[in-house]
């Protein structure tokens, strides 16, 4: 009479019972090298796709940065000349101021003369010795 037990008494295996690895000369090794192998060559794969992108993304961006640098390049020129031409500019204002203040010294000066002038009795002409 065969002795028949149930499958919820998972935890004892049948001393009849082979595993699968003795059935099947352990498959399981191999299955395990044969996923490694294609995971590593997935991994080149995804590798060599990245490196592929970023030499598009490199490709592509090179000439809008190139682009960007020589605006940025000219903009540092524009603003050099600018602080030159603010320089030149403030000299240029305080000579004018020192050569209109020199003017308006020379302008007082002339009005004071004048106005002395005209305080002054004109001379009642020649005087005689005597």
């Amino acid at each position: 009479m065969a002795v028949i037990q149930p499958e919820w008494r998972g935890a004892e295996k049948l001393p009849t019972e082979k595993s699968f690895s003795d059935r099947h000369g352990q498959p399981e090794r191999h299955a395990l090298q044969k996923l490694d192998e294609s995971e590593s060559g997935q991994a080149s794969d995804l590798m060599a796709e990245n490196m592929d992108m970023d030499l598009l993304i490199r490709r592509i961006s090179s000439e809008p940065i190139d682009e960007i640098d020589r605006v940025v390049s000219e903009l540092h020129e524009m603003r050099d000349t600018l602080r030159d031409e603010c320089e030149r500019m403030n000299q240029d204002i305080a000579h004018y101021v020192r050569l209109s203040h020199a003017s308006m010294t020379t302008i007082q000066i002339i009005a004071n003369s004048m106005a002395q002038r005209k305080r002054t009795p004109p001379d009642s002409g020649p005087r005689s010795a005597s």
